[in-house]
């Protein structure tokens, strides 16, 4: 699950939002003035994601051989 939360509210309940980034893979979309700014995920998703991209930029490179 994907919540938002203002920069203000994210501080009070950062403990929390860590905890259940680990535990329950909970994404944080974290804003300031209603402008996106930050997420906080998992570091095991966000180690992932960068895996994902860089097989993805790898068979791109591949295919443009």
């Amino acid at each position: 699950m994907t919540r938002k939360l203002d920069v203000n509210q994210a501080r009070v309940v950062f403990d929390a939002m860590v905890g259940e980034a680990n535990k329950e893979l909970n994404k944080y979309i974290i804003t300031n003035h209603g402008k996106k700014r930050a997420i906080l995920m998992s570091f095991k998703e966000y180690e992932a994601l960068l895996e994902s991209m860089e097989m993805f930029s790898e068979d791109r490179a591949a295919i443009l051989k």
